[in-house]
This record gives C-alpha cells, sequence and structure tokens, in this order.
C-alpha cells in the first residue's frame, strides 16, 4: 500500500467527533452533541439572521404586489417578449384544457393500440405549427401511447426538412 496523507473523512466529509461549527460554552459543538432546546432556538435565530421578521406572513396585497413587479420588464431575465406566440400556446391554459378535453373523449384510451391509462400523450392530426386555427379544435386531437405516438410518421413543416 503506498505511503501518504490519506483523507478518513466519510462521505458527507464529516468524521465522527470532528466540530461542525462554533457556538457553545465548551468551544465547538460536536456531531451528534444533545443541545438544550433554548440554544438549538438560538442556532437557529442566528442562522435565519434577521429575527424580527420570524413567523411574520406577508399580506396578499403585498404578495399580489411583488408578483407585478417581477412580470413583464420588471423580471431579472426578461429578454423583450421574444417567446414565439406558438410556445405561447403550448404553454398556456388553452393548450391544458384542450389536451384533457382530448383525453376524456378518447376515454384515455390510445387511438392505435387501446392501451387505457399510462403515458398518454394528444396528437395533432393537422399539425400544430401548419395550421393554427385548428391548434384547440377537439376535433383535431387524439389520444396516443407515447410507443405509437413515437411511430406516427412526422409531417413536413416549413423549418423542418
Amino acid at each position: 500500500m503506498p505511503t501518504g496523507v490519506y483523507d478518513h473523512r466519510g462521505k458527507n466529509g464529516f468524521q465522527k467527533g470532528h466540530p461542525i461549527y462554533p457556538g457553545s460554552e465548551k468551544g465547538w459543538i460536536k456531531k451528534g452533541q444533545k443541545l438544550s432546546p433554548e440554544h438549538r432556538r438560538n442556532i437557529s435565530l442566528a442562522l435565519i439572521g434577521n429575527t424580527r421578521t420570524l413567523g411574520k406572513k406577508h399580506t396578499l396585497d403585498w404578495r399580489v404586489a411583488m408578483s407585478e413587479r417581477q412580470r413583464g420588464s420588471g423580471h431579472w431575465n426578461w429578454q423583450g417578449g421574444r417567446t414565439p406566440l406558438s410556445l405561447k400556446d403550448r404553454r398556456g391554459v388553452s393548450y391544458k384544457v384542450w389536451r384533457l378535453q382530448v383525453f376524456e373523449r378518447d376515454d384515455y384510451r390510445c387511438f392505435d393500440c387501446g392501451e387505457r391509462g399510462g403515458d398518454l400523450e394528444a396528437h395533432h392530426i393537422y399539425p400544430f405549427a401548419l395550421f393554427p386555427r385548428l391548434r384547440f379544435a377537439i376535433e383535431n386531437g387524439i389520444t396516443l401511447c407515447r410507443q405509437c405516438h413515437r411511430k406516427r410518421p412526422k409531417p413536413i413543416t416549413p423549418n423542418r426538412k
């Protein structure tokens, strides 16, 4: 066995009896050391920092105002409203409602294999990108399981070759 310096600490970086942080009258608090409830509370408050707001909650009006300040150009990652309309449609409530209505109409069964439940996906018969007017038409959707959806041929869209 080669000689040298070895680190005998465990996977989490602590060794039994190794000091964790200062704070007790005796010096460092050891792992596994029992602390009084008062001492635990003092450590908790010290780690939190500002004890004046501990346990207090913002009013609903204040939370709504904070939320509004973080929307649009007030958000730190605002990039000038670059999100494409198709992406907004896919992430919107209308798409989720359409998807749920398609699943309910098909009784949560795959159109191709008939499997009920599992990993279901709502498939657009007429492609989402090519037919914006039919995006949320229930007649334009069928329920497919993930495997059957992958077997379906992909439509040729203007930006795909």
